[in-house]
C-alpha cells in the first residue's frame, strides 16, 4: 500500500518497488535534516525543545525560528524561589510548599498535561538546572543561551553548594 494507491499481487512489481524506494529515501534524508536544524538552533543560542518552569517557548514564528521568553505568569514566582534558596534560610521543601500553597503555583498547561501544582522533585530540578543562569546543556555539551537569565552563574554555583549532595556543581 502506497500513499496514493493500493497494489495487488497481480500488478506489475516494478512500480510499487520504485514508490517504496522513494519513500525509504525520504525517510533516510529526514534524520540529517533534523540534526542540521537542531545544530543551527544551538549555534544561535536557543535551546531546542520545551523550556523549564518560568520560561515559555514562542509559537508565533516559523518552525525552527521560535525563541524562549519569560513566562508572564510564572517567571516572578520562580525567581523569588531562587532568591529564597540563596538566602539560605529556607529548605527546598519549604520553598516548594510556599510556591504551591501560598502562591498557588500551577504548571504550564499543555494539550495533555499541566495545570497542576509543582511536583516535589521539580523544585530540585529547578534548582539544579543551569538554564536559569543563562546557559543550557544539550547532547552533553553546554551552550551560552540568548534567553534572559534569572540568576548569575555565581548565584547558581552558590545554590549548588547550599543544596549539597543534591546539587550539580560545575
Amino acid at each position: 500500500r502506497a500513499f496514493e494507491k493500493e497494489y495487488k499481487p497481480s500488478d506489475n512489481s516494478i512500480i510499487p518497488s520504485v514508490e517504496f524506494s522513494m519513500a525509504n529515501e525520504y525517510s533516510r534524508q529526514i534524520g540529517p535534516n533534523v540534526k542540521r536544524g537542531i545544530q543551527s538552533k544551538l549555534v544561535a543560542g536557543w535551546r531546542p525543545g520545551s523550556c523549564p518552569h518560568g520560561y515559555i517557548n514562542t509559537k508565533t514564528k516559523n518552525r525552527g525560528e521560535n525563541t524562549v521568553e519569560k513566562d508572564p505568569e510564572r517567571f516572578d514566582d520562580v525567581k523569588e524561589s531562587w532568591n529564597m534558596l540563596l538566602t539560605g534560610n529556607l529548605t527546598p521543601i519549604e520553598i516548594w510548599n510556599w510556591l504551591n500553597n501560598e502562591r498557588g503555583f500551577r504548571t504550564r498547561k499543555t494539550a495533555h498535561h499541566g495545570g497542576k501544582p509543582l511536583a516535589r522533585s521539580s523544585i530540585y530540578r529547578i534548582f539544579t538546572n543551569i538554564f536559569y543562569a543563562g546557559r543550557f546543556t544539550y547532547g552533553g555539551e553546554e551552550y551560552e543561551g540568548k534567553h534572559e537569565a534569572m540568576i548569575t552563574l555565581e548565584e547558581y554555583d552558590r545554590a549548588q553548594v547550599i543544596l549539597g549532595k543534591r546539587g550539580k556543581p560545575r
